[in-house]
C-alpha cells in the first residue's frame, strides 16, 4: 500500500495538545478536578488524512476511535491497525508512529489523566468498545460537526461522561499512589479555591506537620501546594472565561486571586495565553 504523504519526524513534539482542527478547551499544565482528568481537546474529521507522524511523545493522552480502518499505529515493535472494532486509549510519555495507509473519519480526545497504569498493562490500551461509548463517540462527532455556533458546554459533558465511563471501565487496573492525607488536602484546595489558602492549614487538614506536608504534596502532585492552588484558580478562571460573561475584575474575585492584574499574570504564565485572548479562542469555532 502506497502512503498518501511521507511521514514526518516529530521527536519530542506534539507537546501542544490543541491540533488547530479541534475544539479547545483548556491547556496542559492545569490541575485537574475531582474526576481527575482535565479535557484539552476534542476533535473529529469525517476524513482524517496526513496522519503520518514519527516518535510522537507527549504529555498528554489520547483517546481515539476510527470508524473504518485505514490508520495504523506502531508501538515497541508492533504494528496494530485501528477501526471501528477497537478504541485506542494512548497515555501520556509512550513514544508511537502514527501512519495513515488512507484517510478514515476519526474521533479523538487530548486528555490530561492523574491515575497511573501499573507498568506491566500493555500501553496503547486496545479496548472493544462498549454500546454506550459508541453512543457517545456518536453524539461528540455529530455536535463537533455541527454547522452553526458549537455548543461547547455540551461537547464537554458529553467528553467528561465518554471518559468517566472509558477510565471506569473493569478491564483497567490503576495504580493507587495518592496518600490519603494528600487526597484530603486536593479535594478541600478543589472545594475552597476562592477562599485564602496556607500551607501550614492545608498541611493540618491533611493531617502532616508542615515540613512533610511539602514534602509529601511535592512527591505526590509534581508540583508544590501553592502551585496547585494556582492551578486549580486558573483552571476555575478558564472555565469562568469561556462560558460567562463575568469582567477579569468578577473572575478574579470568584476564584481567589487578590486582583485582576495578579489573576492576569498568573493565567498567561500557566496557559500560555492572556485571559482575554483566552475567551476569544474559547468562543471561536475550529477551523473546516
Amino acid at each position: 500500500m502506497t502512503r498518501l504523504t511521507p511521514p514526518r519526524n516529530n521527536t519530542g513534539g506534539y507537546s501542544n495538545p490543541f491540533s488547530g482542527v479541534g475544539v479547545e478547551f483548556f491547556p496542559l499544565g492545569l490541575a485537574a478536578d475531582s474526576s481527575g482528568v482535565v479535557l484539552h481537546e476534542a476533535g473529529y474529521l469525517t476524513q482524517n488524512s496526513d496522519w503520518n507522524f514519527r516518535n510522537v511523545f507527549s504529555p498528554y493522552w489520547r483517546l481515539i476511535y476510527d470508524e473504518e480502518a485505514g490508520h495504523q499505529i506502531r508501538y515497541g515493535g508492533r504494528t496494530a491497525m485501528l477501526g471501528p472494532d477497537r478504541l485506542v486509549l494512548a497515555p501520556a510519555h509512550i513514544y508511537y508512529d502514527f501512519e495513515e495507509i488512507r484517510p478514515v473519519p476519526t474521533f479523538w480526545l487530548h486528555f490530561t489523566c492523574v491515575r497511573q497504569l501499573p507498568a506491566p498493562q500493555q500501553v496503547p490500551l486496545f479496548l472493544n468498545p462498549e454500546p454506550l461509548e459508541l453512543e457517545l463517540i456518536q453524539a461528540l462527532s455529530g455536535q463537533i460537526n455541527a454547522s452553526g455556533k458549537l455548543d461547547r458546554q455540551r461537547i464537554s459533558g458529553l467528553s467528561a461522561a465518554l471518559l468517566s465511563v472509558v477510565l471506569s471501565r473493569p478491564d483497567l487496573h490503576w495504580q493507587e499512589t495518592t496518600l490519603a492525607g494528600i487526597q484530603r488536602v486536593v479535594e478541600e484546595v478543589q472545594t475552597h479555591y476562592a477562599e485564602p489558602l496556607y500551607n501550614h492549614q492545608l498541611a493540618r487538614a491533611g493531617g502532616f506537620s508542615l515540613r512533610s506536608f511539602n514534602r509529601q504534596f511535592r512527591r505526590h502532585q509534581g508540583v508544590s501546594a501553592a502551585q496547585f492552588v494556582v492551578q486549580v484558580r486558573v483552571r476555575e478562571a478558564a472555565h469562568l472565561l469561556a462560558n460567562t460573561e463575568l469582567n477579569l475584575e468578577e473572575i478574579s474575585a470568584r476564584t481567589g486571586f487578590p486582583d485582576a492584574a495578579y489573576f492576569s499574570r498568573a493565567f498567561k504564565q500557566k496557559t500560555g495565553r492572556s485571559p482575554s485572548l483566552f475567551r476569544r479562542l474559547a468562543r471561536t469555532s475550529p477551523p473546516s
